[in-house]
């Protein structure tokens, strides 16, 4: 189903769950959903913020193309969930046109 199907503005966060739902599929586990958060900009920074797991480590990928087209770059690994929601701070995250 479409995004304009479903009511949903494209924002960068529906984006990027779509993208994981094409490269790692429907999860099998209720704690395995993504659940992004809209990401913040201050001009030279995104912040990146999600529902997390405490313990749970996560990693980030970025790709200039969600189509599909080029692969994900990994920009950070072995993130440890905290209580509620783990935020990760790119600083080379806006404009990024790898």
């Amino acid at each position: 189903m479409s995004e304009s199907a479903l009511g949903r503005a494209r924002t960068p966060a529906s984006l990027l769950s779509y993208a994981w739902l094409q490269q790692y599929g429907l999860p099998t586990d209720a704690l395995s959903v993504l659940h992004l958060l809209t990401p913040a900009s201050d001009g030279a920074n995104l912040t990146v913020t999600w529902e997390s797991v405490v313990g749970r480590s996560y990693f980030l990928e970025r790709s200039p193309d969600l189509s599909g087209a080029r692969a994900f770059t990994r920009i950070a690994s072995n993130v440890v969930g905290q209580a509620n929601t783990t935020s990760y701070v790119d600083p080379n995250g806006v404009g990024v046109t790898t």
